[in-house]
């Protein structure tokens, strides 16, 4: 039994199968990170068209947005353009989050959130809330009040949708959020902010 002890303490065996054990390791990783990376793209799918797909939205001109949202005691907030109607039966809107905006941790199913519709006498907040202000602190711009279930609204938005989250789904580097509309609170009649080919426009 004591010889037998020694050969395993030795270890000069096991050296070629700890190695080859790393090796397979390695190369499983590699091959899953692989797969996960392809998980969104199908064989049809030509990967060259990532700059000219991005181009082509930068002219896709949209309305802007700022969704609200609270959190136990924190109110979160993000600009958003990829953001429009869904169904009039029920009312719904749907919402597209980038994965690594602040406020995604917060969204869930049946969370609550509000879509405030901007003007365009709201670029500076739209900015703010789009990343010159830290995500703490953004709420100290502009006119802001909170509902009666605590979330938090635009005051002088031209509309703000009240909505709660009816499914998340995850879909490349985004989640979209159905949102389901359970009130609306209509502002000022004004001209819409709006953002196209990396500025504001003009709406007239």
């Amino acid at each position: 039994m004591a010889s037998d002890v020694r050969v395993i303490r030795g270890g000069a065996w096991l050296s070629p199968l700890i190695s080859s054990a790393v090796a397979a390791s390695t190369c499983w990783l590699a091959r899953l990170a692989r797969m996960m990376n392809r998980a969104d793209r199908k064989p049809g799918d030509d990967l060259s068209l990532g700059p000219s797909f991005k181009a082509a939205m930068r002219r896709l001109s949209s309305s802007v947005t700022i969704v609200s949202t609270r959190d136990g005691e924190s109110r979160w907030g993000m600009t958003a353009t990829a953001v429009t109607s869904l169904s009039a039966d029920p009312p719904s809107v749907l919402v597209c989050v980038n994965r690594g905006a602040s406020i995604r941790a917060h969204l869930r199913s049946e969370a609550r959130l509000c879509v405030n519709l901007l003007s365009s006498e709201h670029a500076a907040l739209s900015r703010a809330f789009s990343g010159e202000v830290e995500p703490e602190r953004r709420f100290e711009l502009g006119n802001w009040d909170d509902a009666d279930d605590g979330i938090p609204y635009l005051c002088d938005a031209m509309a703000s949708l009240f909505c709660e989250i009816d499914q998340l789904i995850e879909y490349g580097s985004h989640s979209v959020a159905v949102g389901r509309v359970y009130s609306v609170k209509l502002g000022p009649s004004a001209s819409p902010l709006i953002y196209g080919d990396g500025r504001f426009l003009d709406a007239t």
